[in-house]
């Protein structure tokens, strides 16, 4: 049985597993509007939800949720810098489907409202 590298002091992983998990963040990023739910992104990889969970965890030290959320929240963070774009479109984009979801989401990450926030970039050019 040939091991990938140890990752940050964690069990070591099977290639196999690592590829694996490298194909269910490109899954869970393809479609931001509508992704599959960790059981059904488990199925697309062949890996069981615990498993999944477990080697997620240890190569982005998220779940697979948290890691969704990160990546919609930072790519609503670049779309907020211009200026044309409605924080409207924004939560459509990245795939929230309540705009107070979304902004307790972006407050929470990055400490302001998704509008003050996009204000705040206009003043700052």
């Amino acid at each position: 049985m040939i091991f990938a590298p140890q990752l940050a002091g964690q069990c070591t992983l099977h290639p196999d597993e690592l590829q694996r998990i490298y194909q269910a963040k490109e899954l869970l990023l393809s479609n931001l509007q509508n992704p599959p739910s960790v059981d059904e992104l488990a199925r697309q990889v062949n890996l069981n939800r615990r498993k999944l969970n477990e080697i997620f965890q240890q190569v982005f030290h998220m779940t697979p949720f948290e890691y969704l959320q990160d990546y919609r929240l930072k790519q609503a963070q670049s779309i907020l810098n211009h200026p044309d774009i409605k924080v409207e479109d924004v939560i459509q984009i990245v795939g929230y489907k309540s705009r107070s979801n979304f902004a307790v989401a972006f407050r929470k990450k990055f400490g302001v409202n998704p509008k003050h926030y996009q204000q705040q970039q206009l003043t700052n050019v």
